[in-house]
């Protein structure tokens, strides 16, 4: 009969209220009929389009359809309200988060903490872009650079305070004051770097008195290298010889002169055989005791054909180029006290040797040095591959070959240093 009446639509109680619910959000409805003026009074329901009944609320089919196009616009602000609500909430934790990892950054950014660093630039994944546009993310990135930069020049350096190579420690100890690293290993450093210079100093010391009849002198450069711990030192070690060699040249002679004096032909021969050890035949007194004592003559021959043995092993040094041949013979030629152009010579080439070990020093200190400033934050500067390149024709001038391995590797090493610095 209801449904004649025009009334298609029909809801039960429950799913009425249920259903329509939220039209009146903040009214307190406790029967339909209430639920149902409370919707009347907001004119989402007509009189006449809808009767309650005892179980059932009877809708008008356009009265139907006004309640469902109402209730899905409430629905979307409900929505639309549960929604900035829930977004407000993700975003100030988010929000929270960002400014914890920023804080902590800039904590380690002021700190130099490189832990902290890391940690914290691992964790800009959840900043927008990576937090790549934020400029405490591009500093701490520069700081870990720099940081590990330091790390690497700091290793180097303990490296070079190891094996106690100066030309390594002038070329990191400038790097590190550029750098304006603090870190006790670059205080050792210049403090080896002293200790290394005054070594130099004292071995110049050594060489300049090496020949010299001074025993004075010879002493005095003694002491010096004393101090300082190089009495292990060839050159300590060629300086003792040479003192030596004075004092027994002394003590033989007076005490050959006392012989002759004394008319003891065993003393005079002993004597006559020491000072042609010490090769001074040539000795005023040495011809006196031979015409004391003819007998000497043998002993005199034997010593010369020692000293031609040495000279002979000494062109051959001097022939092949064989620098620690020349360094064992130089207390012989002191000893027996060889003297003329080949002395000359042979002095003139472990210099040139010497040296030439000193610029493929300085040589593979700048190549290290380039390496370590090639994977640098600056990178390869047009002075260093020009110190590269002056050291090379140091070693070219130098005499070594230029079909050497060695020298071949550092060509190829500055042809490639070339090439990265253009890219």
């Amino acid at each position: 009969r209801i449904r004649k009446l025009g009334y298609p639509v029909r809801k039960d109680f429950a799913e009425f209220l249920f259903r329509y619910r939220p039209l009146v959000s903040g009214d307190v409805c406790k029967t339909v009929t209430e639920f149902a003026k409370s919707l009347e009074s907001r004119k989402l329901l007509k009189p006449g389009e809808y009767q309650v009944g005892k179980t059932l609320v009877f809708l008008r089919s356009t009265q139907f359809e006004i309640l469902e196009a109402d209730r899905d616009l409430a629905l979307q602000v409900t929505a639309i309200e549960i929604q900035r609500i829930v977004r407000g909430f993700v975003a100030r934790r988010r929000y929270k988060k960002y400014k914890s990892l920023l804080k902590s950054l800039e904590k380690a950014v002021e700190t130099r903490n490189r832990e902290g660093l890391e940690k914290g630039l691992q964790n800009t994944g959840i900043l927008p872009y990576l937090g790549n546009h934020i400029p405490l993310i591009q500093k701490a990135k520069r700081e870990l650079s720099h940081l590990e930069e330091e790390q690497r020049l700091i290793q180097l350096i303990k490296n070079a305070i190891v094996s106690r190579d100066l030309n390594s420690l002038n070329e990191l100890i400038t790097t590190g004051e550029k750098m304006k690293i603090k870190d006790k290993s670059l205080s050792e450093a210049i403090e080896l770097k002293a200790v290394l210079l005054k070594e130099i100093e004292v071995e110049q010391l050594l060489e300049s008195v090496l020949n010299s009849k001074d025993a004075a002198a010879l002493q005095k450069a003694l002491d010096a290298a004393k101090k300082v711990n190089l009495l292990d030192t060839q050159a300590a070690k060629d300086v003792v010889a040479s003192l030596e060699y004075l004092e027994q040249e002394s003590a033989t002679i007076h005490n050959l002169d006392a012989a002759i004096k004394a008319k003891d032909a065993d003393k005079v021969r002993t004597h006559l055989t020491k000072m042609a050890e010490l090769g001074r035949t040539d000795h005023s007194s040495v011809k006196t005791g031979e015409d004391f004592l003819k007998e000497q003559a043998k002993a005199s021959k034997q010593a010369a054909e020692e000293k031609a043995n040495i000279e002979a092993d000494l062109y051959r040094a001097i022939e092949s180029q064989d620098l620690g041949l020349l360094k064992e013979l130089k207390p012989l030629i002191i000893k027996h006290g060889i003297t003329g152009e080949v002395v000359e010579n042979a002095n003139k080439l472990i210099g040139s040797l010497q040296a030439l070990e000193q610029v493929i020093s300085e040589m593979t200190a700048k190549m290290s040095t380039i390496q370590i400033k090639a994977s640098s934050h600056d990178g390869i500067t047009k002075d260093d591959l020009n110190d590269l390149s002056t050291l090379l024709e140091k070693v070219k001038a130098s005499g070594f070959s230029k079909d050497d391995e060695e020298f071949k590797s550092a060509k190829d090493f500055q042809v490639r240093m070339r090439a990265l610095r253009k890219m």
